[in-house]
């Protein structure tokens, strides 16, 4: 069968016996894998080929014949077009399967214990979740809105689930009275929310001589609770407005263009994790690699206050949130230093002029995962025991793969639910320096 010109074949009833976290369904024609959008575990339909890789091929669903148990109805009008959710028609139980089954996948493929990958952690809740939103200007359409799915065409704003319903009035506000943004040359648009119920909306725009003022006046007049509208034209330390969070009562605050995790209730599930690993033997020094603005490395210091702890990070604003935050909270057994991560030399300050190798590290990198120079760095410090927290299940696994060629045993590996809806999962992997 000649599979190099999909488009000449006849649809084909398949069993749908995977669902992956791009939300595509997974099945086989003889040996060809085929992954067709929208489809989920459970399905029979009858699909065509539309296009051919080199090692599988994509579908494209004609008709659903049997739907899945798993199957629900969209709550979002965009699903299927938005570039945001890709898992909204599941459930939530069979959303954090996926999750599940995902990270195994990754470790699977490493040669990894993929037995030890527990069940996905949760919030009770997979709406109104997300503390940011950012949205884009479309100048043809006069209006902001999300981008389609691999497309830079901006779609109609119609409400984000993700989000609360005040932060979906205000959109819808501002769309409808568009001239207030205007004259600021808008490019995007962003609504953070605050521990607090505070809302901070920031307009990128390149208007540089434009009056925020007028803007900002008619904003808070409609929606008491915005606590400020900031006009960014490149220079994020114009905006000196702070955002607040408390993380496992570590009160933080942010600039308001300075980096924090969207879903504060699922943060702190991460954190608690790292804490309770961290808890399990006594340690007298550790450090916060890729530390941010500090909320693992603040929330161990004030949780175990006998030991010593150095966060580095190469971000100099959050390095100074961070600073900041540690002195708020009177956290003084803590050093926050601005530096690349994959320099660190191994040893942390006692504060007396002696240096000594911690005993614990956290490690949350970004999505790119560990450099080379970092994982040969971490295997050379040794630590006793090592979180890496991560959102990539693919770098992950394959940083932990050398971590394990490196005298490291993996204990426990938890998925969290940091996103749902959508096709991204955080982990918390505890390992261990072997023995032998």
């Amino acid at each position: 069968m000649n599979y190099t010109d999909p488009t000449s074949l006849s649809p084909y009833r398949l069993a749908i016996t995977d669902t992956n976290e791009n939300g595509d369904g997974f099945a086989r024609i003889d040996r060809l894998a085929v992954f067709t959008p929208g489809l989920v575990a459970g399905d029979t339909a009858e699909v065509v080929l539309v296009e051919s890789r080199k090692n599988y091929a994509v579908g494209r669903c004609e008709r659903l014949v049997t739907p899945s148990e798993h199957r629900i109805e969209p709550v979002c009008p965009s699903f299927g077009v938005c570039g945001g959710c890709t898992l909204c028609h599941v459930t939530y139980d069979f959303e954090n399967t996926v999750k599940q089954n995902c990270v195994k996948s990754a470790l699977r493929r490493m040669k990894l214990p993929h037995e030890l990958v527990e069940p996905t952690r949760c919030m009770p809740e997979r709406t109104g979740y997300r503390n940011k939103i950012g949205l884009h200007f479309d100048s043809a359409a006069r209006r902001f809105g999300y981008y389609a799915r691999d497309s830079y065409e901006i779609l109609p704003f119609d409400g984000c689930k993700l989000c609360s319903d005040r932060m979906n009035e205000i959109v819808f506000h501002i769309n409808t009275h568009i001239e207030l943004l205007e004259p600021l040359a808008p490019t995007d648009l962003f609504l953070r929310r605050s521990h607090d119920g505070t809302i901070t909306v920031s307009v990128y725009g390149s208007g540089k001589t434009a009056d925020i003022v007028p803007c900002r006046t008619a904003l808070t007049a409609e929606f008491p609770e915005i606590g400020d509208v900031l006009l960014i034209t490149g220079n994020k330390s114009a905006a000196e407005t702070c955002i607040t969070e408390d993380y496992l009562g570590v009160s933080m605050r942010f600039a308001s263009e300075v980096f924090r995790q969207v879903n504060h209730d699922a943060a702190e599930i991460l954190l608690k994790l790292v804490c309770d690993f961290a808890a399990e033997k006594p340690f007298s020094y550790a450090a916060d690699l890729y530390c941010g603005s500090g909320a693992f490395g603040l929330v161990l210091s004030k949780r175990f206050p006998q030991a010593r702890f150095f966060g580095l990070e190469i971000d100099r604003d959050a390095i100074r949130e961070a600073k900041a935050n540690a002195s708020r909270n009177g956290l003084t057994n803590i050093e926050f230093v601005c530096a690349d991560a994959a320099t660190f030399n191994g040893k942390i300050p006692d504060g007396n002029g002696s240096f000594y190798p911690p005993e614990f590290v956290v490690v949350d990198p970004p999505r790119a995962g560990l450099s080379d120079k970092m994982r040969e760095g971490l295997v050379k410090l040794a630590p006793e025991r090592l979180a890496y927290v991560s959102c990539n299940p693919q770098t992950m696994a394959r940083d932990l793969a050398e971590l394990v060629r490196g005298g490291y045993v993996i204990e426990r590996v938890t998925p969290v639910n940091m996103f749902p809806m959508t096709k991204h999962c955080e982990c918390v992997v505890c390992l261990r320096r072997s023995e032998e």
